[in-house]
């Protein structure tokens, strides 16, 4: 029975049926029939205890995760236009590149696919083209090593290697989640890290390949190689 339209009678007297005037006896069709009807109708609320609360395993109930590789990110305003994601803001850009599924990542927990052995493990099959036009955000995640984490509303996509023509592109965000991640490392030795210690760890970070491709670049790393080698041959000579 529909409980819009009851007024609440004195304690005891159970509710009042609708047009019937308070504090009056309800007419022939009210009474015990329709008081018992009234709690046959409530829906008796049962407690199940959080440890055996069980999530479904259906799809859809999480995002799925998939890796991505040979990607480009471009303007979505002029798709021509190569963009790097840490100048870009995520409703203007739009991804090309080659998805593939990972084992259990269709159906299950995160946890349990990015962890173990197997961890973020292609199925084999041939990876897939897309192009995804609505990117939500972008995270980093800084495992090592760091990687970058696209978020759709089907799934979320792990980026691998970027095609060729994107390398350099990508290389801004690959030299800065290193750097961050190397800096972060060193603050959890000392908390009270000098500015001068967290350069040096960003200095001693890896190249990454992307950088090599810019001619300025790859001069000076040429040159930072030859110092630190012809340094360590002094050391050596001294010794």
């Amino acid at each position: 029975m529909s409980q819009i339209g009851v007024v609440a009678g004195p304690a005891g007297d159970g509710p009042t049926p609708p047009g019937a005037v308070k504090n009056e006896p309800p007419s022939s069709q009210g009474g015990e029939g329709a008081e018992a009807n009234g709690a046959a109708d409530t829906p008796v609320k049962v407690e199940v205890p959080k440890d055996q609360i069980r999530f479904p395993e259906v799809p859809g109930t999480t995002l799925s995760l998939r890796l991505l590789d040979d990607f480009e990110i471009r303007d979505k305003r002029d798709e021509g236009k190569m963009v790097g994601l840490e100048t870009s803001r995520v409703a203007n850009v739009v991804v090309f590149g080659k998805a593939r599924k990972v084992v259990g990542g269709e159906h299950d927990r995160p946890h349990e696919v990015l962890s173990g052995s197997k961890a973020m493990t292609p199925l084999d099959k041939p990876p897939h083209p897309l192009k995804l036009s609505e990117v939500l955000d972008w995270t980093v995640s800084y495992a090592d090593p760091p990687c970058v984490w696209l978020v759709t509303l089907r799934a979320w996509y792990r980026l691998g290697n970027p095609s060729p023509a994107y390398l350099r592109t990508f290389a801004g965000i690959q030299r800065r989640t290193r750097f961050v991640r190397a800096v972060a490392a060193k603050l959890r030795e000392d908390f009270h890290l000098s500015c001068d210690a967290a350069l040096d760890a960003m200095a001693a970070c890896d190249v990454v390949e992307g950088d090599l491709l810019d001619p300025t670049f790859r001069g000076a790393h040429a040159a930072n190689v030859a110092a630190k080698e012809a340094a360590r041959a002094e050391a050596e000579k001294a010794a």
